[in-house]
């Protein structure tokens, strides 16, 4: 495919689609182009920015590890693909090729970027949380009410990231004077973007704490069998005892 010119300003730009697409921190999106009606072989992918303006061309992307372009058979998928996403690539892009008589067609995709975490809330009031975002904020409420360190109050937060997976591990720690019958809830928000929740204890207490050996609950439960049979063995040794006393 060869370089495409951008349109001239003697050129007729017909009125394009427009849709909203969501994309996850570090993740890849698919931005969506249906370019049937195209004439020529050339197309372009332009991005708004207040300081610059992006274009990536069919035939040259600026940055081959982080945008591919998808060509279907029949040449109507013109989609771009934008791996590793990060806040920077919020915006609107907007997607241009040319049908005929001098018209170009634009189809516009506005691009926001949401942080995804994991959360989970322990019994002894610890908050677990998970995500590829690094800038966690941490919260614990009750009936509403934010709690903040006090005499009765003590929360202490830590964070460590893991090289292997990218992910930024967060705990809030709770020590609390209160009833330990209330529950306080913990709130996860991202600094700065939206942010997606799930909830999920994957891990058992002790696991979470770092005892990666966690002792089993019903541990007593095998050495029931064995001192059943050994109390079983007394009785009858003290009853043939008995007997040959006699």
């Amino acid at each position: 495919m060869s370089n495409m010119a951008g349109p001239s300003c003697q050129s007729l730009t017909s009125n394009g689609e427009e849709e909203n697409i969501t994309g996850v921190f570090k993740d890849s999106v698919l931005l969506p182009c249906n370019c049937s009606g195209r004439t020529l072989d050339e197309f372009k992918w332009q991005k708004d920015d207040p300081d610059a303006k992006v274009v990536l061309k069919s035939s040259n992307l600026s940055d081959e590890d982080k945008a591919q372009i998808f060509l279907s058979e029949n040449g109507n998928n013109c989609s771009l693909l934008l791996t590793n996403i990060t806040t920077a690539d919020q915006g609107k892009y907007r997607c241009v090729f040319y049908t005929g008589k001098g018209l170009y067609n634009k189809i516009f995709v506005n691009l926001s970027v949401v942080a995804t975490y994991t959360v989970c809330q322990t019994e002894d009031f610890q908050c677990h949380v998970s995500g590829k975002y690094p800038k966690a904020e941490i919260q614990w409420k009750l009936d509403g009410q934010l709690l903040t360190n006090s005499s009765t109050i003590h929360i202490s937060t830590t964070d460590t990231w893991e090289p292997s997976t990218g992910l930024y591990h967060f705990t809030s720690k709770l020590d609390t004077k209160l009833n330990r019958t209330l529950k306080p809830k913990c709130e996860v928000k991202a600094k700065d973007i939206p942010t997606r929740l799930s909830y999920d204890c994957p891990m058992s207490a002790e696991v979470i704490k770092g005892d990666h050996h966690p002792k089993p609950r019903n541990r007593y439960l095998k050495f029931f069998p064995i001192l059943l049979v050994l109390g079983f063995s007394l009785v009858m040794w003290h009853r043939s005892h008995r007997f040959h006393q006699r």
